[in-house]
């Protein structure tokens, strides 16, 4: 198998799903990168519910919610203060001011026994999502370093897909304005001149091919464009 970075235009053009993907595997064994499995999904376990209702008011928790009511209801309460003198002074508690709605709110906790109880299995199920969590960020971590190490093939070929539809649009083009110019050398010439550096300009003549210096493909030079297509004054476009 040729390397990646010696193939051709025409070799790229004709890689099959599997060779590409060979291509791929040997790059990521280059890289020294160690294949990592998707985890399996594992089935989302209901968490054990607690058995009491705790009641949450100012700060407090209440398993009597009627208490916890009477802490709600309370507006006289006060702070002690001092001032320069040492001596005492009452100041309002704004947490419990008749203008501070407080609102109880609940939830489930569990009793020593039934804690007792449900520990296990808690600690089991969450012990269970904490390792596929790492286990599939481990995945995700693997997926990003090798799509880095693979990106360039994918670019290659698309590059080489998206030249060869651009030149096949400018030989389609070429032949109807060669048919409307009658041979007009100004004509051709400026065709081909706006063609090829659009096409530069736009990436569809594959300049990113400099970006990796150990690639065999590079970007068509002006001469190398013209001779893609059949023109019977190219010597004299050339020239030009």
């Amino acid at each position: 198998m040729r390397d990646f970075n010696d193939l051709s235009r025409e070799e790229v053009s004709s890689l099959t799903e599997d060779q590409i993907q060979v291509y791929k595997d040997y790059a990521i064994a280059s890289a020294g990168l160690i294949p990592v499995k998707r985890p399996k999904d594992i089935v989302a376990q209901p968490r054990p519910e607690g058995d009491m209702t705790v009641y949450h008011c100012r700060g407090l928790l209440f398993t009597d919610q009627k208490e916890a009511q009477v802490v709600a209801n309370l507006h006289s309460v006060v702070t002690k203060q001092y001032n320069n003198n040492s001596l005492k002074v009452v100041a309002r508690d704004e947490k419990y001011s008749e203008e501070n709605n407080v609102v109880i709110t609940s939830e489930k906790m569990f009793s020593n026994k039934v804690y007792n109880e449900v520990s296990v299995e808690a600690a089991t199920i969450a012990q269970a999502e904490k390792t596929y969590k790492e286990h599939l960020s481990e995945y995700d971590r693997y997926i990003i370093t090798r799509n880095d190490e693979t990106i360039f093939i994918n670019q290659i070929i698309t590059g080489v897909a998206n030249e060869s539809y651009y030149i096949a649009s400018c030989r389609e083009r070429y032949s109807e304005l060669s048919k409307l110019s009658e041979g007009n050398k100004d004509i051709i010439d400026n065709f081909f001149r706006a063609a090829y550096k659009k096409g530069i300009v736009e990436d569809k003549l594959s300049s990113f091919y400099e970006e990796y210096s150990t690639y065999s493909i590079k970007a068509y030079t002006y001469e190398e464009f013209l001779n893609l297509f059949d023109v019977v004054l190219i010597e004299e476009v050339k020239g030009k």
